[in-house]
């Protein structure tokens, strides 16, 4: 006796007698066997509950029966089964699929991360895992990486003397500068924003976010 098969999409929709077998390659939300609070699945007009589940050959199957009226039970969850629900399922899953393979690289660059708006780094924390605190706290090593750095050149050009003078080249001086700039531009950054990681802020505060955007 053939079975009648329908496809939605990825998934094959088998009529097994008074009921359905679903196949598909998802473990999918919700779809699991109860006793109380079933989800009622609606497919073409009818209501169906879920008795058995099972995976083989990498393929969930589904065993669904359908609800009658004199069925006591109220619908922990209701899901419309049609080719709209499958298609907006894999897209999920696809997105998702891909976000985890971008993920990959992000930890490379997280001590930069940590410096971009906390708006940013949430987004990013929705949408690719990316931890705000994380890398908030690289982005602070990294600003006490640069004063030290700055900190160690202007040292060592002072201790040189003559180093910074009228037969020094160019570059020397500009350096200086920069250096000076970095440590009065990159060390009020990181005090505040330390100081509030310290007291434990929910906001994951970016570069001199602190200077226009105030919070508790």
């Amino acid at each position: 006796m053939s079975q009648k098969v329908q496809r939605l999409g990825s998934d094959r929709v088998i009529e097994a007698g008074e009921g359905l077998v679903v196949s598909s390659t998802v473990d999918m939300p919700n779809w699991d066997v109860r006793d109380f609070r079933r989800t009622a699945i609606h497919f073409q007009g009818q209501k169906y509950f879920l008795t058995h589940k099972e995976k083989a050959a990498g393929r969930f199957r589904y065993r669904l029966v359908p609800w009658t009226e004199d069925f006591e039970d109220i619908a922990g969850h209701v899901v419309e089964y049609d080719e709209a629900f499958v298609k907006d399922r894999d897209e999920v899953l696809r997105a998702q699929a891909s976000a985890r393979r971008l993920s990959v690289f992000f930890p490379f660059f997280y001590p930069v991360i940590g410096l971009l708006p906390g708006w940013i780094k949430r987004w990013l924390a929705d949408s690719y895992g990316v931890s705000e605190e994380v890398t908030t706290q690289q982005s602070l090593f990294l600003e006490y990486a640069v004063i030290i750095l700055a900190i160690a050149f202007v040292s060592i050009t002072t201790m040189a003397g003559g180093m910074v003078g009228a037969q020094s080249p160019p570059w020397i001086a500009q350096l200086l500068k920069g250096s000076w700039l970095v440590f009065f531009v990159v060390t009020p950054d990181a005090v505040v924003r330390h100081h509030k990681v310290l007291g434990e802020s929910s906001y994951p505060w970016g570069f001199w976010e602190w200077l226009w955007r105030w919070r508790d």
